[in-house]
């Protein structure tokens, strides 16, 4: 399987792990099944982990209805933190291009080149809505 979801001990966190080849119908699997997490109204963050991704086969179509899941996601969660983490420069154009899609209506949702300075995004982040 290219797409691994765990999440944290607590259930406030989850993380998005797309590994080796990954489709835009891998990443639509995972995501509707983390929507369907009973807990995710509960959810904090979500890291969307690319780093050991080697072939990224998503379509702009894909990525616009990513963004249609992540909107309807954020109404049941408008709170939920997103970092998306993307080492290669066509991951990071497509994440981009997901923020686009989403807009306002979807999580906040920033994007970064390494997992450090989205760990300490999220932890910045969920300092100040305490």
């Amino acid at each position: 399987m290219t797409i691994k979801i765990k999440y944290t001990k607590d259930n406030i966190g989850v993380r998005f792990c797309a590994i080796g080849d990954v489709s835009g119908k891998d990443i639509i699997a995972g995501i509707k099944e983390i929507l369907q997490f009973k807990n995710f109204e509960n959810l904090k963050y979500w890291i969307v982990d690319r780093l050991l991704c080697t072939k990224y086969d998503v379509s702009s179509n894909d990525v616009r209805f990513i963004a249609e899941l992540g909107i309807k996601g954020a109404k049941r969660n408008p709170d939920l933190l997103m970092a998306l983490v993307s080492s290669s420069d066509l991951q990071f154009g497509v994440s981009k291009m997901y923020e686009a899609y989403s807009g306002e209506k979807g999580h906040k949702t920033k994007v970064f080149r390494n997992m450090d300075s989205a760990e300490k995004w999220i932890e910045n982040e969920l300092l100040i809505m305490i």
